[in-house]
């Protein structure tokens, strides 16, 4: 039978609080966004906002978003988009979730400047009402192969065949079932074709321009959409909006999903490495640079990012640590700088099959720019600190005596003598005659006997 000590030591009281504080704080922090309160007899929006790539956490994220408002009788789910692309199989997923809810789903392409770029397209299709904000876009999901070619002229007429009209047949599906221009979905995914809100209004690609969400929810009250087989008409003008908040999983992947998040935690890992090599035994640098890239190995999993890329960091990093061993007057360190440079540009490969992403999912060069420049320049710093201390001459031992002043204590002359050095009494020789307290500076230390000449004389 396990028994408790009737009494506690005040040591260990507090040390039972202080444990019990940590174990709090971290439920805390892991603890997600609590979700939307719900009050009956009302009619509520939720709301979920996709901004960035998609990848499995926006695809669980919306997935959620659906079930949430439909077991809590949501009037609608409102879901704000603005992405270059992303996954193919996330992309699937979330069109999926819309067109089997049984709430109307809302797909809003905003703010003014947000675009729904390649994946997103189908994502917008896939809505019962599509809407886009003045001066933003919509299109390019034309499919490609990941060394950048067309795909019949990388992996024949065949297989171009195969994986266009596996994506064309799924852009009219969507096209067809929500009442859209099915000619022009198919153009999207066969032409990279793209067009502006006021051209997508115009060629039947979305349902309505609004410049914000109130004028939104205003326009599409009282019409009426299809869910299943029962139509559904929307009371939207006075609704409350509630926005449905991501778990922390969900988060983690979407940040780390952002290529500018994955590139500094790639970066901090060679830099990590690199460090642990200047200075090996430090654990801390190398410890930071280990854990710097599992998180971007995580985050690359949902990017299409070139391995020659990654090769070409690696490279990079390897030459600034050559350049601390090897005599290259520099020359391997302007070809890290080359290599790093040109691995940050070409990291993201926008033209992997299996992702549907456009121009915009890069690198951004006001983040690779810096970087660079900050590495490069802390790697000079420590090439030229390497160097003066190579350079510098010894301060220990018998070579750190040599041209250190002293005091004769007892005459010295070419066979014996003493001299007091750094508080230090030396057997001495000179080759002139020195009486007692004359100023000298050693000359040579052999074994335990130095040779001095008179201080006011050159060395």
């Amino acid at each position: 039978m396990l028994t408790l000590p009737a009494v506690l030591t005040e040591k260990e009281l507090r040390r039972g609080r202080g444990v019990l504080g940590v174990l709090v704080c971290s439920l805390l922090a892991c603890a997600p966004e609590p979700l939307p309160a719900i009050h009956l007899g009302e009619s509520r929006i939720l709301r979920a906002d996709l901004k960035g790539p998609v990848n499995p956490g926006s695809s669980s994220y919306l997935t959620d978003a659906v079930h949430f408002a439909e077991s809590h009788a949501y009037t609608a789910l409102l879901v704000y988009l603005d992405t270059p692309g992303g996954m193919v199989d996330s992309t699937r997923d979330i069109a999926s979730a819309f067109l089997a809810s049984k709430v109307p789903v809302i797909v809003y392409v905003a703010p003014s400047g947000a675009h729904a770029g390649s994946a997103g397209v189908f994502i917008t299709i896939a809505a019962n009402i599509a809407a886009m904000a003045p001066a933003t876009n919509i299109g390019a999901a034309h499919p490609v192969t990941g060394s950048g070619q067309d795909i019949d002229k990388d992996a024949g007429s065949t297989m171009a065949k195969k994986v266009e009209n596996d994506l064309a047949a799924f852009a009219r599906g969507l096209a067809e079932q929500r009442g859209r221009n099915i000619a022009w979905a198919e153009k999207a995914v066969r032409e990279s074709a793209a067009i502006t809100s006021t051209e997508a209004l115009k060629n039947h690609v979305i349902d309505l321009i609004a410049d914000s969400e109130p004028a939104l929810l205003t326009a599409i009250d009282g019409r009426t959409t299809k869910i299943g087989q029962s139509q559904v008409t929307l009371h939207t003008a006075q609704a409350t909006v509630d926005l449905f908040p991501m778990t922390i999983q969900q988060r983690s992947l979407a940040v780390l999903g952002d290529p500018n998040v994955a590139y500094v935690l790639v970066m901090i890992g060679l830099f990590g490495i690199m460090m642990e090599m200047y200075h090996p035994g430090t654990i801390i640098p190398g410890v930071i640079g280990a854990f710097s890239f599992l998180l971007a190995g995580i985050g690359f999993n949902f990017l299409p990012v070139r391995i020659g890329a990654l090769v070409l960091l690696a490279v990079a990093a390897g030459c600034f640590v050559a350049e601390l061993y090897l005599s290259s007057f520099g020359l391997l360190a302007l070809a890290g700088i080359v290599s790093m440079i040109m691995g940050s540009l070409l990291l993201m490969n926008r033209s992997n099959p299996s992702y549907f992403v456009d121009r915009s999912l890069e690198v951004s060069m006001g983040l690779v720019i810096p970087t660079v420049i900050l590495i490069a320049a802390v790697t000079i710093t420590i090439l030229v600190l390497v160097v003066r201390a190579q350079r510098r001459r010894g301060t220990a031992g018998s070579e750190g005596l040599v041209g250190e002043a002293g005091v004769v204590q007892s005459p010295v002359d070419a066979e014996a003598g003493v001299v007091l050095v750094h508080g230090e009494q030396w057997q001495a020789r000179s080759p002139e005659s020195l009486p007692e307290g004359t100023h000298v500076r050693v000359k040579s230390v052999s074994g335990l006997r130095i040779e001095v000449i008179r201080h006011d004389l050159p060395t």
